[in-house]
């Protein structure tokens, strides 16, 4: 019988749901490899069956910051240079990451990595939480036997990013404070001085320079727009 995509929830031992996706003959066959791995199925449904393809990150539409994929990696690089396992620091970070959707897409990845996968394997499950860049540098970490530095490499990365783009926000925030505060002022100037000015010269007879006039013709526009 050819193999099909199953995706799957599951409560762990704990009780925690776990959502994952597994190849399989049929969903009963789906359900005996979960049992069989301690896990207690939920729901099994069939991948191409109407539903989206890929795992919908749960926590109510709750996104993964870089920040957040940042302090995960170099928490997982800290924990596998002291020793712990592999499936131990997953089960780590999915436990403690404050993002709720990251620790959910942590506890599939250890999932994956249980049913035979690598780790490299179990982040490309995951395009939209995982970059390319982490995927490919876990690869060959893996191949090279120095996945430790891998994962310090790319933590060292990711904190790098963050701070750039921290920089970068942080240098667009005066700029645009003071364009704000100057079109307010050009619209109270509008609405207010200008039609003062205006009146004052009408009264005089003078004729308007030609800047003037088109401040004057501005200010009646915006003051027809307002009412």
């Amino acid at each position: 019988m050819s193999q099909a995509t199953f995706d799957y929830q599951v409560r762990d031992r704990s009780g925690k749901v776990i959502r994952g996706r597994i190849e399989a003959e049929s969903p009963s066959v789906v359900a005996t490899k979960l049992k069989g791995m301690g896990y207690a199925p939920i729901a099994i449904t069939k991948a191409n069956s109407g539903l989206k393809t890929e795992i919908k990150i749960p926590g109510m539409g709750q996104r993964v910051k870089l920040k957040d994929l940042a302090i995960s990696a170099r928490q997982f690089a800290t924990m596998i240079n002291s020793g712990l396992s592999l499936l131990r620091a997953l089960s780590i970070l999915s436990d403690q990451t404050e993002n709720k959707a990251l620790g959910e897409v942590f506890s599939s990845v250890r999932l994956s990595i249980e049913q035979g996968s690598s780790l490299s394997q179990a982040f490309a499950q995951h395009p939209k939480v995982f970059p390319p860049i982490m995927i490919n540098m876990t690869k060959a970490g893996e191949t090279g036997g120095f996945l430790d530095q891998v994962l310090g490499q790319l933590a060292d990365n990711f904190e790098a990013e963050v701070k750039l783009r921290s920089t970068i926000k942080s240098a667009m925030t005066y700029p645009l404070v003071v364009f704000a505060f100057a079109l307010l002022s050009l619209v109270g100037m509008l609405l207010f001085i200008v039609p003062v000015f205006a009146g004052l010269f009408d009264s005089l007879g003078g004729k308007l320079p030609l800047p003037t006039q088109i401040l004057v013709m501005l200010s009646e526009l915006l003051k027809t727009f307002y009412r």
